[in-house]
């Protein structure tokens, strides 16, 4: 029969506990596409505008790189869904679980409500695009556009570059040469070179100038420039302006320059400058000189063999070989042999006379006086060597250094050192107001004042390496470093006793005079790292692996006594 109208549904009961979830069933085979809605007709296409008129074809450029991707544009809206494709085959089912026993049937309730959709599933990959369909026909091409109207005239051009000059015409025929005037030569001879003499009808041959095979020959003397005096025989003035040689100066030179001169001299030359002399003293023999250049530089000698290179104001008096290179107002006074390189205001003086052979190297205001034989100042200021025969003193640089009436010393620079009188063979290295008056004294530091022969005096210092030394040393303390920051493979001693019954405490002299302590050989054996080898060649050690191994034999023995101690009692 017809079925009644469905009761109202009963409130739904309490959801019990869901069960553990059965395994998935295989998916069932999709079924087949649904056939796509028709395309939409196409929009009728725009009049083509006219064309203008084209222009005559250039030649095609080069191909351009290809641009970088666009960004894709923005999804549009999905269309409407087509009609839904019909189901496929239902997929087999899982097998049946036993029936349970049929209720009865009840009536059936009304439908309920349909529930609301599920959110859609991510979409799935799209496909590949079909291929493009064929491009329709070109519509015609429109009427040509009508021409532009004519451009206005450019300005005018910049005129053309000259063209050049028409080659010159030949030179017209030279007229014929006139007769040859007929002259008289006096006092003819071979070679001489004549000169005009004022007549037109008389040329002087002259007897102190000639050539011949390639030579030109001037007398005695030749001047070359102006103003000069030459007065002396087989002296030459090559040039400059108002230079003079004395009557007495043979056989020299001035090369060039102004008002340079030689007096008295003979074999001397001044190459150039301004104001540079070389001039004899009395009736000595001042010969072989030179001055190179410079100005107001001056050789006054008795004596031969000086130079001066160049340089301002800078002199060499009354000695011989000794030679000054340049700089300002150095001189050399009564000595000879020595050598001022350059600086201001250096000397080098003796009154004796005798072979100096010193050198001040530069600096300004540098002094070696008296008989400071074979000294030498390299540099600095105000650095004095005082009388010190036999010399062999040096200062090296500084200021105010001074080395007096000692020989044999040594400054290696600071300033306000000094070695004096019983000072002799003695050093200063450097530092300052240092002073030394002991024989064979040394000094490394600052505000130090020997005090004792053969002896070294240090402020507070470090020496890394060894030190050598051959007598006593004495001091306050000896400190060493023992940080174990400083140490590694650091391990305890096991054994003491048994390492220092190795070898044996002696009583010996050594130096002439009576001492006791180990013999290093014996303690190579058992302390190998105890023993070294001196620069002399002999064993050295160190005492300090000794103390630590008696150390360990003193806690052995005093377990030891303790151990009887507690038997006993």
């Amino acid at each position: 029969g017809t079925s009644g109208e469905n009761g109202t549904s009963g409130e739904n009961g309490t959801n019990g506990t869901s069960g553990e979830n059965g395994t998935s069933g295989e998916n069932g085979t999709n079924g087949a596409d649904g056939t796509h809605g028709t395309s939409g007709e196409n929009g009728t296409n725009g009049v083509n505008g006219t064309h203008g008129t084209s222009g005559e074809n250039g030649t095609n450029g080069v191909n351009g790189t290809n641009g970088e991707d666009g960004t894709h544009g923005t999804s549009g809206e999905n269309g409407t869904n087509g009609i839904n494709g019909t189901n496929g085959a239902d997929g087999t089912h899982g097998t049946s679980g036993e029936n349970g026993t049929n209720g009865a049937n009840g009536t059936h309730g009304v439908n309920g409500t349909n529930g609301e959709d599920g959110t859609n599933g991510t979409n799935g990959i799209n496909g590949t695009h079909g291929v493009n369909g064929t491009n329709g026909e070109d519509g015609t091409n429109g009427t040509n556009g009508i021409n532009g109207t004519h451009g206005v005239n450019g300005n005018p051009g910049t005129n053309g570059i000259n063209g050049t000059n028409g080659i010159n015409g030949t030179n017209g025929v030279n007229g014929t040469p006139g007769t040859n005037g007929v002259a008289n030569i006096l006092n003819n001879a071979n070679n001489r070179v004549t000169t005009a003499t004022g007549n037109p009808a008389e040329l002087q041959a002259e007897s102190n100038l000639t050539y011949g095979s390639s030579t030109l020959t001037v007398g005695t003397r030749a001047t070359i420039g102006a103003s000069h005096t030459n007065a002396a025989d087989y002296t030459t003035i090559a040039g400059g302006l108002q230079s003079i040689v004395s009557g007495s100066s043979t056989h020299g030179f001035i090369g060039s320059g102004q008002l340079n001169s030689l007096d008295k001299t003979t074999h001397s030359s001044i190459v150039g400058g301004c104001n540079n002399d070389i001039v004899a003293l009395g009736s000595g023999n001042c010969k072989g000189h030179f001055i190179g250049g410079g100005i107001n530089n001056k050789i006054s000698c008795y004596i031969y063999a000086s130079s001066i290179v160049g340089g301002l104001q800078n002199c060499i008096d009354n000695g011989s070989r000794s030679s000054i290179l340049g700089g300002n107002q150095n001189c050399t006074r009564y000595v000879n042999e020595s050598t001022i390189l350059s600086g201001e205001s250096n000397t080098i003086r003796d009154n004796s006379g005798s072979p100096h052979c010193s050198v001040i190297a530069g600096g300004y205001l540098n002094l070696i006086d008296g008989n400071a034989y074979n000294s030498f100042i390299g540099n600095g200021y105000n650095n004095e060597i005082h009388n010190t025969a036999p010399g062999f003193s040096s200062i090296v640089n500084g200021s105010n250094n001074r080395i007096g009436d000692s020989c044999h010393n040594f400054i290696g620079g600071g300033s306000c050192n000094t070695i004096e009188t019983g000072g002799q063979h003695s050093g200063i290295i450097g530092g300052h107001g240092n002073h030394i008056n002991h024989p064979f004294s040394f000094i490394v530091g600052s505000e130090i004042s020997s005090s004792a022969s053969y002896t070294s005096y240090f402020n507070t210092g470090s020496f890394n390496g060894y030190v050598d030394v051959v007598g006593n040393v004495t001091a306050n303390d000896f400190i060493t470093t023992s940080d174990r920051n400083l140490k590694s493979n650091i391990e305890e001693i096991e054994s003491g006793l048994d390492i220092i019954k190795q070898f044996t405490a002696y009583e010996y002299e050594k130096a002439g005079r009576q001492d006791a302590g180990f013999i290093a050989q014996e303690v190579a054996e058992a302390i190998p790292y105890a023993v070294f080898t001196g620069s002399a060649g002999h064993l050295t050690m160190t005492d300090r692996p000794v103390l630590a191994h008696m150390h360990t034999a003193i806690l052995e023995l005093e377990k030891r006594i303790k151990a009887i101690e507690d038997k006993l009692n």
